[in-house]
């Protein structure tokens, strides 16, 4: 018997003008050694590490004579790797229906819905039966004309979900074809495991990658070999379960900011550049609680971790600093003890700067002048030409400040990685002491 697989269909050659690969194109035919068959159409769009490989739309046949109309392949060049991936109707020879199946590279892989003589769902690994189980129901949903997801609802109250088929990606402006199949775990106590390929079980996680999506709002990328956790990565908040709202900045309450918001925790802006912990009320700081301001990353213990330059912990109502409130200043190991009334400091810390600076900007100069008052220690204040100064640090001989770096003329961007602008400035700033 010859247990090759055969190919018979067009063919390009990387001899045709601007063409880097070689392979299936255009209609073909696959045969394989175990009497499956595929009749379909074969794109020529990407390339693997293992080499390049193509994706086939087209009518795949079982050697019992089932078969799937509508079904996605992988195939290689050399046609050395094939198999179905994804979620399809499996029917009989005379049309009907069969099973719901999830496929991996030509195995069943997940979990199948067989729905004669009696519903029942499996669990396969692999090609390899894992465990049936009682069906309460089940759905068979179209994402878009190529993609299915099935979810089971077990007897037992686990709900399982399988995406599957073609999915679209974009790359280089061209427009490529994956085949992919993705599988969802809701357990009973709210926590979700998701994994590509489905990498589970006896509906548990198994071997492989997977992201976890915890009742409490966050997420985490978990690696797992033979049931065993061996390590975590990238924890975070998960921003599908955030309420998104605008609210004030707790030290700054003329500046509203579109925060999201997991009960007792708030990120504040695009980029989480703000932090939250503590009571809420109204999806706003409300009692007590900690406010985190400049994120920054550093390695700790060989690892990159998140850190903060400034927090402020204590007493918040109606969103802002209200009370007393702790200010720290992480990078000079200063902390101060200050009063707050509505986001504003009212303690006895209010200076005022004049300032002189120059600003040139492709040839163009730029002079100003001016007083800037800073209403007390940790509060960041609007700074003509710059997006704010930041008092750190009052003393009968001196005065600490921050100043951000300097806007783009007539925009609040900020100039730091502009490398297309030639920007140069001095600046003077005086204490006139009472």
């Amino acid at each position: 018997m010859d247990e090759a697989v055969k190919y018979i269909g067009e063919w390009q050659s990387k001899s045709v003008i601007l063409e880097k690969l070689e392979g299936p194109t255009g209609e073909g035919r696959v045969e394989f050694p175990n009497g499956d068959s595929f009749e379909g159409y074969f794109y020529l769009h990407f390339a693997r590490i293992q080499g390049p490989c193509y994706v086939a739309q087209g009518k795949y046949t079982f050697a019992d004579g089932k078969y799937i109309e509508n079904a996605w392949i992988n195939t290689s060049s050399d046609l050395t790797m094939f198999g179905l991936k994804g979620v399809f109707e499996v029917r009989n020879a005379d049309g009907s229906l069969a099973s719901i199946t999830s496929f991996c590279y030509n195995q069943r892989h997940g979990i199948e819905i067989v729905v004669s003589p009696a519903v029942e769902a499996v669990e396969w690994y692999k090609g390899e039966e894992q465990k049936r189980y009682a069906v309460a129901n089940y759905t068979l949903n179209a994402i878009d004309e190529d993609r299915r997801e099935l979810v089971v609802e077990l007897a037992d109250g686990l709900s399982i979900t399988m995406v599957g088929g073609r999915l679209d990606k974009n790359k280089y402006d061209e427009l490529i074809y994956e085949n992919y199949l993705l599988g969802r775990i809701t357990y009973t106590n709210g926590e979700i495991y998701e994994s590509i390929n489905y990498n589970v079980r006896n509906l548990q996680p198994y071997d492989g990658v997977g992201t976890r999506y915890q009742a409490n709002g966050k997420m985490r990328d978990e690696y797992y070999k033979e049931y065993e956790l061996e390590r975590v990565e990238r924890e975070k908040w998960n921003p599908a379960c955030a309420v998104e709202k605008s609210i004030p900045n707790p030290i700054n309450p003329e500046e509203k900011i579109t925060a999201r918001v997991w009960g007792n925790h708030i990120e504040y802006g695009y980029r989480s550049e703000m932090m939250y912990d503590g009571d809420v009320v109204d999806d706003m700081p409300y009692g007590q609680g900690i406010f985190k301001d400049v994120r920054s990353q550093a390695y700790i213990d060989g690892k990159m971790c998140d850190t903060w330059r400034f927090t402020y912990e204590g007493a918040f109502e109606r969103g802002c600093c209200h009370g007393r409130v702790v200010f720290t200043d992480h990078e000079k190991n200063t902390t101060q003890e200050c009063e707050w009334k509505n986001g504003l400091s009212v303690s006895a810390t209010h200076v005022t700067l004049r300032y002189e600076w120059t600003r040139v900007l492709e040839g163009e100069y730029d002079i100003r002048t001016g007083t800037v008052e800073i209403g007390g220690v940790g509060m960041k204040c609007p700074f003509d030409g710059f997006e704010y100064i930041r008092l750190l640090e009052v003393s009968a001989s001196q005065i600490v400040f921050t100043v951000c770096e300097p806007l783009r003329p007539g925009g609040s961007m900020c100039l730091k990685n502009e490398l297309t602008y030639d920007l140069k400035y001095s600046l003077n700033l005086y204490w006139d002491k009472e």
